[in-house]
């Protein structure tokens, strides 16, 4: 049986890396996108059982991603990976079907235990 693959999507490549890093760590096989419109490239030919996304992306935001991806894959987590705290650009990514957010800069002691929480919600 194959692990779950997830897709990184970050237009910050140390982003995606230490992302990439923490998620195999966790047992993801992974895949990672520098923008919104390559994600979506990535998610017509590829299955993801889990997407991790920026909300700042150049072009399309993380939330235009969000609305896209759930579209046409209804059942896939997204999770926002942002460093804008509680604003109105969460409540946004929320609004838009993210199912919950982990903030940057990102935790590695934490950062199993908040994926595995927003995925059992």
């Amino acid at each position: 049986m194959m692990e779950p693959c997830t897709l990184v999507v970050d237009d910050s490549q140390s982003s995606r890396r230490l992302l990439s890093a923490l998620l195999r760590r966790e047992g993801y096989l992974v895949t990672t996108a520098a923008s919104a419109s390559e994600a979506l490239v990535l998610a017509a030919t590829s299955e993801f059982a889990l997407v991790c996304t920026d909300l700042e992306l150049p072009g399309m935001d993380g939330c235009a991603l969000t609305r896209a991806l759930l579209s046409r894959f209804p059942g896939v987590p997204v999770v926002a990976v942002t460093g804008h705290g509680c604003g109105p650009r969460l409540v946004d990514a929320m609004a838009s079907g993210c199912r919950g957010h982990i903030a940057k800069p990102l935790n590695v002691r934490t950062f199993g235990g908040d994926l595995a929480r927003i995925l059992a919600a």
